[in-house]
């Protein structure tokens, strides 16, 4: 899994982190309200990328992260390349994704 911390439109208080997840076969992005408190709860305002193949494009990806932050082309580019070269994932992965769901369906 790869993880990039992306720069907001704000100057602080809100971190945006996007990356691959190989196993789930998906992008991520988490957008979280940076809490002064460090024993708070996170404040994700986005999380996407929860479930396997959720979101298959860097343009998917860029839009749902917008109205936070804009995606850097090296880093779509990235993502792109550690997309089309990952591996498929391991079958121990593959039955822990699926226990996994069964357990919330």
């Amino acid at each position: 899994m790869s993880r990039y911390e992306v720069t907001t439109h704000y100057p602080a208080g809100v971190s945006c982190i996007v990356g691959w997840d190989n196993p789930l076969q998906t992008y991520f992005a988490q957008v979280e309200r940076v809490m002064s408190d460090p024993d708070s709860e996170p404040d994700f305002m986005l999380w996407i990328g929860c479930s396997a193949s959720e979101c298959l494009d860097t343009a998917q990806l860029a839009d749902a992260i917008a109205p936070w932050a804009s995606l850097p082309a090296d880093i779509a580019e990235k993502l792109e390349l550690e997309r089309d070269t990952s591996h498929s994932p391991t079958r121990t992965q593959a039955l822990v994704y699926n226990a996994m769901n069964q357990r919330s369906a």
